[in-house]
């Protein structure tokens, strides 16, 4: 498949592909485009965004949908109105905070690519994973196995051997596709360059291939560095007359180069990922949820303890409760005590992640510049 002809707008795929925008002779535009997607997210957020609607309508015709909960302890109520809440936010928040609309946009300009996203109405612009166009070294593809199905990720090595792949959360590159195989037309035919024909498979051999990348990377920079040197050293005797007046020369510094980054300290210990707004929200959320989970657990586990009575829930399709008593069935008692304090330790834990998460995370820095 040739690259889409300049000036234009080019789309490949129906349902499940991309948008190829070439009108602007300095950019290079490639949208995503997953309609399934788009429907089913409108789908599930409009179906949740009715579950606050339809306790409004009850609450308008007279009838308390949550008056069995006050028979319930504390810790139960608390859970059921948390989870009623969490509900009734997570349609709307959907609509607004999830990314569905990508874009790479390749600039000569800018002489850099980056990821465009936005919501479902187009707000929420957000640019990341910048990826510089200067002294590219390569352009690779590494494939993976994902549910018994290929995929490739296309990568773009820079000049300092640094890998970045082109992903996207929407559209899987499969392998041999005629929409991933327009894209990368694209793209390569914007950066004058080739996709090599087969993609790398295997970790050995795309370790091998970045450490070779890498490899001439360095020396390349030792290159540079070692005629930066010589010809410092050509100018040191104009630069020893010049500076006989005192003892103390300055010394030469490298001129920076375009893109270098300034050393600074890291802003983590790498094992948590930087989140957004949004994610560190909903992680506190599910954190909060699953905190008065564990609470209303362990209040259940230690009634049990002191009056020797468990209640359970039974499995499909009856949804019912047992009771069982520790005087009339030990063994039953002690296994089933044992099985919830392992569900509540599992429980207690994910509350522990998700709330560490939120406060030991990194932010995550976004451009919002257009």
């Amino acid at each position: 498949m040739q690259a889409p002809a300049p000036g234009g707008v080019t789309r490949v795929g129906r349902l499940i592909g991309f948008r190829i925008d070439t009108r602007d002779p300095d950019a290079l535009k490639v949208s995503v485009v997953q309609r399934p997607m788009v429907f089913l997210l409108v789908l599930i957020c409009g179906a949740l965004t009715m579950i606050p609607v339809g306790f409004g309508l009850d609450f308008m015709d007279g009838r308390n949908p949550l008056i069995n909960l006050r028979y319930q302890p504390l810790p139960a109520q608390a859970l059921a109105y948390f989870a009623l809440v969490l509900a009734c936010v997570a349609g709307p928040a959907g609509l607004i905070f999830w990314p569905i609309r990508e874009s790479w946009v390749f600039s000569r300009s800018r002489d850099e690519a980056w990821l465009e996203t936005r919501n479902i109405f187009g707000l929420r612009y957000r640019r990341k994973q910048h990826i510089p166009l200067s002294g590219i070294r390569a352009l690779l593809l590494r494939a993976y196995t994902q549910s018994h199905h290929q995929f490739v990720e296309p990568v773009i090595v820079s000049h300092d051997g640094t890998a970045h792949g082109l992903s996207s959360l929407s559209v899987p590159f499969k392998e041999r596709s005629p929409a991933v195989r327009a894209f990368l037309d694209a793209v390569g035919g914007f950066l004058g360059r080739d996709w090599p024909a087969e993609p790398t498979r295997g970790p050995e051999a795309w370790t091998a291939e970045m450490a070779r990348h890498q490899q001439a990377a360095r020396q390349a920079q030792r290159a540079a560095l070692a005629a930066a040197s010589a010809a410092r050293d050509d100018a040191g005797p104009a630069d020893a007359a010049a500076g006989t007046r005192g003892w103390r020369a300055r010394q030469p510094v490298a001129p920076a180069s375009r893109g270098a980054t300034p050393a600074s300290a890291p802003a983590s210990d790498g094992k948590w990922p930087a989140l957004s707004l949004p994610v560190r929200i909903t992680l506190g959320l599910v954190g909060i949820f699953f905190a008065l989970l564990g609470v209303n657990n362990t209040l259940a586990l230690l009634s049990a303890l002191t009056q020797g009575r468990l209640s359970y829930t039974a499995g499909r399709p009856s949804y019912s409760r047992n009771v069982i008593y520790f005087s009339e069935e030990p063994i039953w008692f002690c296994m089933t005590f044992l099985m919830q304090g392992f569900l509540l330790f599992l429980i207690l834990t994910i509350a522990y992640g998700c709330l560490r998460g939120v406060f030991q995370a990194p932010s995550e820095k976004i451009d919002k510049d257009r």
